[in-house]
């Protein structure tokens, strides 16, 4: 690039182009991702989630002395013992275990049930051999007027129990058991759970990442319509196409071999085979022949070979996932859910309907706190989104299906929500392909970018837009690589001289058309009848018939069905014009124009003089 002809350049602020194309071609990228969004709901679930059982959907839960002590003082059980189950790893022999555990100064024991003493063990019992080995830690009571419930008491043995059971502890009650785990696991059948974090809710990480997937939703898998692209083909002609190429000559022999063994004839084509005999060919083995399937299947070990991946990239379509259902995440990452719902189908939600969600959320007093300043942030990102007209994008919107108008917007959203300032942006032409009401919502946000502190300049061309900028420049001739001539530059109300400022401020305009009238049957619309297969002819402005004067200009054809008078151009008999305005027959579902009757379906018999319609080709 040639250096430009200036020494300095002074005032400029740091620029950001909002340019009005898609960069983005990664499959991993979408709407909530661009947008960050997905990145504060990630925090939200982390934060605020309720995490469920994968296997049988129970609550997970994740204890801590004090609040398994809160739940034993809140049972009505008069006596509570304390206890841990004997870990694995400590069950060496009987001798050690009531060794180590005398040392540890734990005396009682629950084997298989039955309470015992560590010096009063039957002869005999092996503590080693026994199913479950529970080991008291303490015993109280909580009866009342026993004053006040020793809380602490029960919060330290508890805190014992987890440090020796490796993160488990049992309360014995008088008619139950309690268990309680530090760790995260099911309340129901103990089935371990995940430690909550924000990336076990990010598609982009392993952790979260759905392991069939790997965090794209969608699978390649071989497809038969590839594979037999032309079912009218025999197998001698080709109809395996993967077996076509020069290199698999043998292949094909031997396919033609175990046609032959199955009854299938070589000639014959593929759609006239059996379901039987397709799905041998496809997936069956047949002697030394192995179906086209489990070959390609087979191929996959030399993928590291770019010709193979190409070859089987042919005969492969992406389909939805079959684990996580296009989700894109684990099960663990789909069993944390917030307010009955998992941050997947919360993504599949449009912005518009993702912000209704949010306002009914309920959450704890505790919950609300936590997560206020993530609620806030999300809240702001998807009024910006709406304010820019994208209220109808999903946040699993891949950004690479969106176009070029759409990422504009994005991108404008995120210069919102960033909260620059003393920035430059530049936009090109913001408002195509938005509605006029969302125009001004677009207006709007730009003044709030300026407002601010920073600078926008915008190259557009509607009105509204130029009626609300601070300053503006047109360009005239010479644009391009020459710059352009500044034809104004100022406010819109100073531009007297310009061309353009004096068709915006009315001093010139563009005169309208008169409408033709309607009873020109050189203007007139035509509709095919749905029933009869005959072309009717109407006006297009009005719903009485033509005059008698148009009338005799044309050539009266009836209706087959109901006996209806119409009226058709005698100078256009092969082609209907495209623009219609026609009446419909509620009877008949004619589009009659105009009848010798007042009704359509009235007459009993067309005219004796009524010449036979041609059936014209439609259009």
């Amino acid at each position: 690039m040639p250096k430009p002809l200036v020494d300095r350049i002074e005032g400029i602020a740091p620029a950001v182009a909002i340019e009005q194309r898609n960069p983005t071609v990664s499959s991993r990228s979408t709407v909530g991702t661009a947008t960050e969004i997905y990145d504060y709901l990630r925090l939200l679930w982390a934060r605020v989630g309720r995490q469920y059982c994968r296997a049988c959907g129970a609550p997970v839960r994740r204890d801590t002395p004090q609040s398994a002590a809160d739940d034993i003082v809140a049972s009505s059980s008069a006596r509570v013992q304390v206890a841990f189950p004997l870990p694995a790893t400590a069950r060496q022999s009987h001798a050690a275990i009531v060794e180590n555990l005398a040392a540890l100064g734990f005396v009682r024991v629950v084997a298989d049930g039955a309470p015992l003493h560590l010096e009063e063990v039957p002869a005999g019992l092996d503590l080693a051999e026994t199913a479950e080995l529970l080991v008291i830690v303490d015993r109280l009571s909580l009866a009342s007027g026993t004053g006040e419930p020793p809380a602490r008491r029960v919060s330290e043995a508890l805190a014992t129990a987890f440090a020796e059971g490796e993160g488990i502890a049992i309360a014995l009650l008088d008619d139950r058991r309690l268990r309680f785990t530090e760790r995260p696991a099911c309340s129901v059948c103990d089935t371990p759970g995940v430690t909550v974090t924000p990336a076990l809710f990010s598609f982009n990480n392993p952790r979260g990442a759905c392991q069939t997937c790997n965090g794209f939703g969608a699978v390649l898998e071989y497809d038969e319509s590839l594979i037999v692209p032309n079912p009218a083909r025999s197998l001698s002609e080709g109809a395996i196409d993967p077996w076509t190429k020069p290199r698999y000559e043998t292949r094909r022999r031997m396919l033609l071999t175990a046609a032959k063994a199955l009854g299938a004839s070589p000639d014959a084509p593929w759609s006239r085979l059996t379901a039987e005999q397709r799905r041998e060919l496809l997936y069956g083995k047949v002697g030394r022949y192995q179906g086209i399937f489990p070959f390609l299947k087979g191929l996959e070990e030399k993928r590291y070979k770019q010709y193979i991946r190409v070859f089987l990239r042919q005969y492969q379509l992406a389909k939805t996932c079959p684990d996580c259902g296009g989700a894109r995440l684990n099960p663990d990452a789909l069993a944390v859910r917030l307010g009955d719902a998992t941050i997947a189908a919360v993504a599949a939600l449009p912005v518009e309907e993702l912000a209704r969600w949010l306002a009914r959320l309920e959450l704890t007093e505790f919950e609300r706190e936590v997560a206020a300043l993530v609620l806030a942030q999300v809240h702001q990102r998807t009024s910006y989104l709406e304010d820019v007209g994208l209220g109808y994008l999903s946040l699993d919107r891949l950004t690479r299906t969106l176009s070029g108008g759409e990422a504009q917007r994005i991108a404008l959203s995120n210069a919102l929500g960033s909260r620059l300032v003393d920035a430059l942006h530049v936009l090109d032409e913001p408002s195509i392909g938005l509605h006029p009401r969302d125009v001004d919502r677009l207006l709007r946000l730009l003044e709030r970018l300026r407002d601010q502190g920073n600078t926008v300049v915008v190259v557009e061309h509607d009105p509204a837009a130029m009626r609300r900028a601070d300053f503006m420049l047109e360009l005239g001739p010479g644009a391009g690589e020459h710059g352009g001539q500044v034809v104004f530059a100022g406010k819109l109300e100073a531009a007297t001289d310009s061309l353009t400022g004096q068709y915006l401020s009315g001093k010139k305009r563009i005169g309208v058309p008169a409408r033709g009238g309607g009873q020109c049957l050189a203007q007139a619309a035509a509709r095919r009848s749905t029933t009869c297969r005959a072309w009717t002819w109407t006006s297009p402005s009005a719903r009485s018939p033509p005059s008698p004067a148009s009338r005799a200009a044309a050539r009266a054809r009836w209706c087959t069905t109901c006996s209806t008078g119409t009226s058709r151009l005698a100078s256009r008999a092969a082609t209907p014009p495209r623009s219609t305005s026609a009446r419909w027959s509620a009877r008949c579902a004619s589009s009659a124009a105009w009848s010798s009757s007042t009704t359509c379906c009235s007459s009993t018999s067309p005219p004796s003089a009524a010449p036979r319609a041609p059936t014209p080709s439609p259009t």
